[in-house]
């Protein structure tokens, strides 16, 4: 969280978080609603947010602490995977699509049915697989380490993950 503009500001505006975390308004509003972000309201009823709380939030999502910068060039991709969740001894499947890729990890978006979010929450989901469903360039099955996850919609996660050394 770098941005000069909020760094001496008590609390920001919801436009100002929705800047430093490259989402929208209605996301910041999002999280709210779903309890990951606490705001207060100004008497005119506009959303006003701890810097700390976005600070928390920011380490949170991204495991980075304050100022620390992502170190590698991530390049945008899109295509289709098969992520492999195994929880108390049962696998999972769920459609996937790669959205970019680094030399330290990768970048997903989850095709979900809710219970994939409420399992990443719980922190009961910590790695997977990423398997070769045919259509990717994927030639092995990797496997990663969740490292942050932001629920996009009912059906969508986006998901940082690791990819973990065989």
């Amino acid at each position: 969280m770098s941005d000069p503009v909020v760094q001496d500001k008590p609390f920001l505006k919801a436009s100002e978080v929705a800047r430093l975390f490259g989402v929208s308004h209605s996301t910041v509003f999002r999280w709210v609603k779903a309890g990951r972000l606490r705001a207060k309201r100004t008497l005119g009823g506009n959303f006003r947010f701890d810097r700390r709380e976005i600070q928390r939030l920011w380490e949170q999502q991204t495991g980075r602490q304050g100022d620390e910068h992502r170190r590698e060039s991530r390049f945008r991709v899109n295509m289709s995977t098969t992520v492999n969740v195994r929880w108390n001894g049962r696998s999972f499947l769920y459609n996937a699509r790669i959205t970019n890729v680094s030399d330290r990890g990768i970048g997903l978006v989850v095709y979900d049915d809710n219970r994939w979010f409420h399992n990443l929450l719980s922190q009961q989901i910590r790695t997977l697989e990423l398997m070769n469903d045919g259509a990717t360039v994927l030639k092995e099955t990797f496997t990663g380490a969740v490292r942050h996850f932001t629920r996009l919609d009912a059906l969508k996660t986006e998901v940082g993950v690791e990819l973990l050394r065989p």
